[in-house]
């Protein structure tokens, strides 16, 4: 009986395996992952507090956009939410580097964000499966607050890692809120390449009305 497959396990191997004879050999998919890193010489020199080339270019599409408002940047409102998890700070600048645009006619969100070199996963140049789970968080967050209710907490969030994302490459960062009863809000929120070509990963959450709950 063959295991089911899943884009993630490829990526997932230990770094040796047992031969045939008894002793170790280095894992060949392991060895395939370090190789596959993507070079970026953009990044690899600029800070981590500047936009590469391509986010730049999302930034200026929508905020030229009519009905899309900016609602978050991290290098220019860090000052009075600093305080919070997804604007930590090194040496080295932003650890979540984003911005977030709404558009209030559809209940609906898209944002960019470049993750840092402080949100590597075990295996290096690929981010960390929390740090995903804080932007799908963040992003329905904003929406949830902005678009549904002024106070809320979240539920449960549901999310699916379907490809491993490179740590300080360009991601295009979306969200909805697909429905809402009561005090509850429904949303979903995906990480995607800029092309939207390649879903990385994709989540549903339920956001909570705390001004109508007991906490």
């Amino acid at each position: 009986m063959s295991l089911p497959t899943h884009p993630y396990l490829k990526w997932c191997s230990p770094s040796f395996v047992r031969s045939q004879d008894g002793g170790q050999r280095p894992c060949k998919l392991r060895q395939g992952v370090r190789e596959y890193i993507p070079p970026n010489e953009a990044m690899s020199t600029a800070s981590q507090d500047d936009w590469l080339p391509e986010t730049q270019e999302l930034f200026l599409k929508l905020e030229a956009e009519k009905g899309w408002t900016q609602m978050k940047r991290t290098d220019a409102d860090h000052q009075t939410l600093d305080h919070t998890f997804t604007r930590i700070r090194t040496a080295k600048g932003q650890a979540f580097h984003f911005a977030i645009f709404l558009y209030e006619g559809e209940r609906k969100l898209r944002g960019l964000c470049q993750f840092s070199d402080e949100t590597n996963g075990l295996l290096r140049g690929w981010v960390h499966a929390g740090a995903i789970a804080t932007m799908h968080d963040s992003t329905t967050a904003v929406l949830a607050t902005n678009m549904g209710t002024k106070l809320a907490f979240t539920a449960y969030i549901h999310i699916n890692f379907m490809r491993p994302i490179p740590v300080r490459s360009p991601i295009l960062m979306e969200a909805k809120i697909e429905k809402m009863e009561g005090k509850k809000m429904f949303l979903t929120s995906s990480l995607k390449s800029l092309d939207e070509t390649t879903v990385y990963s994709d989540c549903r959450a339920l956001w909570i009305d705390a001004a109508s709950s007991k906490l």
